[in-house]
């Protein structure tokens, strides 16, 4: 897997954001993952860190993915970060839509390790 310094994770799910971030540093894909869990502070927690991509999931309480989404690409300084959704709507119409407003990956929930790993590499291309 290709690395890169940040991961931001941003989901509400606090035992997947563990899951995760553990994954991605046994496997050096990341110098540095930082994990969100109130999707209120997506934003803040972007231009604090400027990651090198997002995994983001879909349905938050407060704010959704698809609007945090639609935020950094209508921003200048974040819209070329990869993004990353990780959401169980896979099949959803909400997902479809989230992912064709900003052209990036979706994977569904729970995911194999593997399928993450790739995703992630799909991403950082």
């Amino acid at each position: 897997m290709k690395t890169c310094e940040k991961i931001l994770i941003v989901d509400d799910n606090k035992w997947l954001t563990y899951f995760v971030k553990g994954m991605l540093e046994r496997d050096g894909a990341t110098r540095k993952v930082v994990v969100v869990n109130d999707s209120r502070k997506a934003m803040e927690a972007v231009a604090a860190h400027n990651p090198d991509l997002i995994i983001l999931d879909i349905e938050m309480p407060y704010v959704d993915g698809g609007m945090i989404a639609d935020q950094l690409r209508h921003s200048p300084q974040f819209s070329k970060i990869p993004i990353l959704f990780l959401t169980c709507f896979l099949h959803k119409e909400e997902a479809r839509y989230a992912v064709g407003r900003t052209g990036d990956v979706m994977l569904a929930k729970p995911a194999r390790r593997s399928e993450l790993k790739a995703a992630i590499a799909a991403c950082l291309m």
